[in-house]
């Protein structure tokens, strides 16, 4: 029986999967570690297409193709008809999915973290998208739509990068006001172990956010072909957030950030199928812990 390193198995995480047979149309799989079986697409009950096809999808997208484009793609090479506003269906499921799994993880984070923002397009009009990053790992820890550059924006950022409950002993910033009012009131009940707040307004030395500068390329490139975001809390932040962290191999690294930071889902040509995987279960497992 062929070995299926690049597979995990859904109970105990193990890569050490075989093929095993068929369980109806599908193809079933047989953990050689706790000796359960298991098909790829369970928790994708109420999906059409197979997982495979949903996860071509979202790698297309995301390298660039705009959703119409994926739509032709799919339809052409693997006979599926599928109209663009399902791909956005597919991202929006997804989106939340992978959040509502990722954020339980515990990474294993440097402790210095970047803070940058950018303007990108929103429903016509520029808004401001703060990035929150791990120094070694490159972690995207934090994105935020904002449509002002205040405190109170600076704010949100913080919050949701305080999500994986890791304190970082400095964040680095460039020279804006904001920051330093929201730095100071998120580590501040820290008082043997306050975050230390480096701000800099150059473009050069060693408290650069260039690492931030890097980021704001890729999503760039992204949002030139979408031609600007639709609406403030659209699932494509959050997707993007996944894709950078869990799918893009980062050239410094060599690997993908997720990975860096202990957290990754494996890599190569099924790392989008793998995410989705491990997200759909971690639902089912939460959806059955709920029940009476």
């Amino acid at each position: 029986m062929k070995e299926c390193s690049e597979i995990w198995c859904k109970f105990c995480g193990s890569h050490n999967i075989i093929k095993y047979g068929k369980s109806g149309k599908k193809q079933a799989y047989l953990c050689k570690y706790c000796k359960r079986k298991f098909v790829l697409n369970e928790g994708f009950e109420g999906f059409q297409n197979h997982p495979e096809i949903i996860a071509s999808a979202l790698d297309l997208y995301f390298k660039g193709l705009s959703m119409r484009k994926v739509a032709e793609h799919i339809s052409n090479f693997y006979n599926v008809s599928a109209h663009y506003s399902t791909v956005y269906w597919w991202i929006k499921r997804y989106a939340q999915l992978i959040y509502d799994f990722t954020v339980n993880l515990e990474p294993e984070l440097s402790g210095s973290w970047y803070a940058d923002e950018m303007c990108i397009k929103v429903g016509g009009k520029w808004r401001w998208l703060w990035n929150v990053m791990d120094q070694d790992t490159r972690l995207l820890i934090a994105s935020v739509v904002s449509s002002e550059r205040e405190v109170e924006d600076a704010r949100r950022a913080f919050k949701e990068a305080r999500r994986f409950k890791s304190k970082p002993y400095e964040v680095i910033t460039d020279g804006l006001h904001a920051y330093e009012e929201a730095v100071t009131e998120f580590w501040s009940r820290y008082k043997d172990e306050r975050t230390e707040h480096k701000r800099h307004v150059r473009l050069c030395g060693d408290l650069t956010t260039n690492l931030n500068e890097r980021l704001q390329g890729t999503v760039r490139e992204k949002d030139k072909v979408l031609r600007g975001l639709k609406k403030d809390d659209s699932p494509i932040i959050k997707l993007m957030q996944a894709y950078y962290n869990f799918i893009r191999r980062h050239q410094g690294l060599g690997k993908t950030p997720a990975e860096a930071a202990g957290i990754g889902v494996g890599s190569g040509k099924h790392a989008w199928l793998q995410l989705m995987i491990r997200s759909a279960v971690h639902k089912l497992v939460e959806d059955r812990g709920r029940l009476p």
